[in-house]
Protein backbone atom coordinates (compact mmCIF):
# COMPACT_ATOMS: atom_id res chain seq x y z
CA UNK A 1 0.00 0.00 0.00
CA UNK A 2 1.10 3.55 -0.61
CA UNK A 3 0.05 6.70 1.20
CA UNK A 4 -0.70 9.74 -0.93
CA UNK A 5 -0.34 13.20 0.52
CA UNK A 6 -2.24 16.37 -0.38
CA UNK A 7 -0.75 19.17 1.71
CA UNK A 8 -0.54 22.95 1.66
CA UNK A 9 1.61 25.26 3.74
CA UNK A 10 1.39 29.04 3.95
CA UNK A 11 4.24 31.39 4.82
CA UNK A 12 4.60 35.07 5.55
CA UNK A 13 7.66 37.28 5.28
CA UNK A 14 9.81 35.15 3.00
CA UNK A 15 10.01 35.35 -0.80
CA UNK A 16 9.00 32.31 -2.84
CA UNK A 17 12.53 31.70 -4.19
CA UNK A 18 13.94 31.41 -0.65
CA UNK A 19 11.12 29.05 0.34
CA UNK A 20 11.69 26.97 -2.82
CA UNK A 21 15.37 26.48 -1.94
CA UNK A 22 14.50 25.36 1.60
CA UNK A 23 11.82 22.94 0.34
CA UNK A 24 14.19 21.57 -2.30
CA UNK A 25 16.82 20.84 0.36
CA UNK A 26 14.32 19.35 2.83
CA UNK A 27 12.82 16.98 0.26
CA UNK A 28 15.91 16.23 -1.80
CA UNK A 29 14.08 17.30 -4.96
CA UNK A 30 15.33 19.89 -7.46
CA UNK A 31 12.69 22.58 -7.92
CA UNK A 32 12.93 24.43 -11.22
CA UNK A 33 11.74 27.98 -11.78
CA UNK A 34 8.90 28.39 -14.26
CA UNK A 35 6.58 31.16 -15.39
CA UNK A 36 2.87 30.89 -16.16
CA UNK A 37 0.28 33.46 -17.18
CA UNK A 38 -2.13 31.77 -14.73
CA UNK A 39 0.19 31.16 -11.75
CA UNK A 40 2.95 33.68 -12.34
CA UNK A 41 6.51 32.83 -11.33
CA UNK A 42 6.72 29.50 -9.50
CA UNK A 43 9.05 26.61 -8.67
CA UNK A 44 8.13 22.95 -9.12
CA UNK A 45 9.43 19.41 -9.24
CA UNK A 46 7.92 16.09 -10.30
CA UNK A 47 9.53 12.76 -9.45
CA UNK A 48 8.11 9.25 -9.06
CA UNK A 49 4.52 10.53 -8.98
CA UNK A 50 5.35 13.17 -6.37
CA UNK A 51 4.67 16.82 -7.15
CA UNK A 52 5.96 19.88 -5.28
CA UNK A 53 5.04 23.46 -6.12
CA UNK A 54 6.07 26.74 -4.49
CA UNK A 55 4.19 29.87 -5.58
CA UNK A 56 3.12 33.24 -4.35
CA UNK A 57 -0.13 32.73 -2.45
CA UNK A 58 -2.02 34.79 -5.05
CA UNK A 59 -2.27 34.64 -8.81
CA UNK A 60 -1.12 37.57 -10.98
CA UNK A 61 -4.57 39.18 -10.50
CA UNK A 62 -4.24 39.10 -6.70
CA UNK A 63 -6.70 36.23 -6.11
CA UNK A 64 -5.71 33.59 -3.54
CA UNK A 65 -5.27 30.07 -4.91
CA UNK A 66 -6.95 28.61 -1.80
CA UNK A 67 -9.22 30.37 0.68
CA UNK A 68 -6.95 29.03 3.44
CA UNK A 69 -4.05 31.06 2.00
CA UNK A 70 -5.66 34.41 2.82
CA UNK A 71 -3.04 36.61 4.50
CA UNK A 72 -0.07 34.46 3.48
CA UNK A 73 2.63 35.48 0.99
CA UNK A 74 3.82 32.08 -0.27
CA UNK A 75 2.18 28.69 -0.78
CA UNK A 76 3.83 25.26 -0.77
CA UNK A 77 1.77 22.40 -2.25
CA UNK A 78 2.67 18.71 -2.09
CA UNK A 79 0.82 15.94 -3.94
CA UNK A 80 1.48 12.25 -4.34
CA UNK A 81 3.18 9.38 -2.55
CA UNK A 82 5.45 10.91 0.07
CA UNK A 83 6.85 9.42 3.27
CA UNK A 84 4.69 10.32 6.25
CA UNK A 85 7.58 12.36 7.69
CA UNK A 86 7.42 14.93 4.86
CA UNK A 87 5.06 17.44 6.53
CA UNK A 88 7.36 17.48 9.57
CA UNK A 89 10.43 17.76 7.30
CA UNK A 90 8.94 20.81 5.56
CA UNK A 91 7.91 22.35 8.90
CA UNK A 92 11.43 21.83 10.28
CA UNK A 93 13.00 23.44 7.19
CA UNK A 94 10.53 26.35 7.33
CA UNK A 95 9.80 27.10 11.00
CA UNK A 96 7.61 30.07 10.01
CA UNK A 97 5.37 27.86 7.84
CA UNK A 98 1.83 27.09 8.89
CA UNK A 99 0.31 23.83 7.70
CA UNK A 100 -3.09 24.64 6.21
CA UNK A 101 -4.05 21.29 4.72
CA UNK A 102 -2.73 17.79 5.28
CA UNK A 103 -4.72 14.85 3.99
CA UNK A 104 -3.45 11.31 3.55
CA UNK A 105 -5.24 8.80 1.36
CA UNK A 106 -4.41 5.14 1.26
CA UNK A 107 -4.40 3.29 -2.03
CA UNK A 108 -4.67 -0.43 -2.43
CA UNK A 109 -1.74 -2.11 -4.12
CA UNK A 110 -2.35 -2.81 -7.76
CA UNK A 111 -2.71 -6.43 -8.50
Amino acid sequence: MTANLDAAFGLRGQPADVVARAVSTALGMTLRQRDSSYIGLYWSADADGRHVQVTDATDPDGEYFLDELFGFDVAVRLYGPFPRTVPDDVSAALPAARMLLCEWTEESPRG
